[in-house]
């Protein structure tokens, strides 16, 4: 990977990373019963990312950060669960896919004093289809289970130690099956954190308190399973110095 700065003394890269990875079966995926399949082979992918990033500081007190990212990857016998004749799930290798699309993120960030504001939103779009497969008999269309669509947006308050964020993170429809013919529907979930950071004995403590589907929206991410409604959580996080 490289990372070339367009601009001397200023936040503003362009980047670029090229990989090759190898992914071994793990034991879930060749023994797990039912379902398992000890007669997989290794998936292999050829990796490319290119893209744009930048800090910048519009105005004394305000901060623009954004990425824009193009990444195209080619697999070959990528592993992957799928639902097969029976109830239960199956693993596979399924020939050749490709995956491509754009990720992008944009914050603008506003500090006074010991207050900071920064409102956040981000979109990626992905394009996951089989090239050949011999356990799916339509190419071209988009792989089960990964969405085309999603994206997310944020505010975050911060006054000295004590903090609170909204989030809302949106899914889009999701196919269920091979010749994409039956999805679920997509969907939005909103969740709401407040906290406070504090040292005791030069250590570092995180206390918050957590809101997973404010709204307590119905959705499901597999089909015919669905997630859980509004839940409330009580989180502490010990950082020890020695």
């Amino acid at each position: 990977g490289l990372e070339y700065r367009v601009f001397k003394g200023e936040e503003h890269f362009l980047k670029l990373n090229l990989s090759r990875n190898s992914r071994m079966p793990s034991l879930n995926d060749r023994f797990w019963n039912p379902g398992g399949n000890a007669e997989l082979k290794n998936e292999y992918a050829y990796s490319y990312e290119a893209g744009y990033k930048l800090d910048h500081k519009i105005f004394e007190k305000t901060t623009l950060s954004s990425e824009i990212n193009y990444f195209n990857n080619y697999i070959r016998d990528m592993i992957q669960w799928r639902p097969g004749d029976s109830w239960f799930w199956v693993a596979d290798n399924i020939g050749r896919v490709n995956t491509s699309g754009l990720e992008s993120s944009v914050s603008l960030k506003y500090t006074i004093s010991k207050l900071s504001v920064k409102l956040g939103s981000g979109y990626s779009y992905t394009l996951a289809k089989p090239l050949r497969n011999d356990f799916i008999t339509t190419s071209g269309k988009q792989l089960v289970y990964v969405p085309k669509n999603q994206a997310f947006g944020s505010l975050t308050l911060t006054y000295k130690n004590i903090y609170t964020a909204w989030g809302t993170r949106y899914t889009g429809l999701t196919y269920t099956n091979s010749d994409n013919s039956e999805h679920i529907p997509g969907y939005s979930i909103s969740n709401l954190t407040c906290g406070m950071k504090f040292e005791l004995s030069e250590n570092y403590f995180d206390l918050r308190f957590k809101i997973d589907n404010v709204l307590d929206k119905s959705y499901e991410t597999i089909a015919f399973y669905p997630q859980p409604g509004r839940t409330f959580f009580i989180i502490l996080s010990c950082h020890f110095k020695k």
